[in-house]
């Protein structure tokens, strides 16, 4: 797999664009769409890490929260 197709941000570049190397320049649609679909990867990829870095925060304290409360009501209940 060439590296254009894995990065379509290479295609906009002035060095890919001059590259000797290069064999066909992809209609400017197709590039697009590559770009579309890397961009919303990218973009999913770090919501999905931003909002797993929340879920775990919350739960940490929540249970925090939760062993405060343990810990205050068998302070407060009376002993059997």
């Amino acid at each position: 797999m060439s590296k254009a197709t894995h990065n379509p941000l290479i295609l906009l570049s002035p060095k890919y664009k001059n590259s000797p190397s290069r064999k066909v320049t992809p209609p400017l649609t197709e590039t697009l769409v590559r770009l579309e679909d890397y961009v919303a990867h990218r973009v999913e990829s770090q919501l999905l890490k931003a909002v797993n870095g929340m879920m775990d925060k919350w739960q940490k304290v929540f249970q925090q929260q939760h062993l405060k409360l343990e810990s205050n009501l068998r302070k407060s209940s009376p002993s059997v």
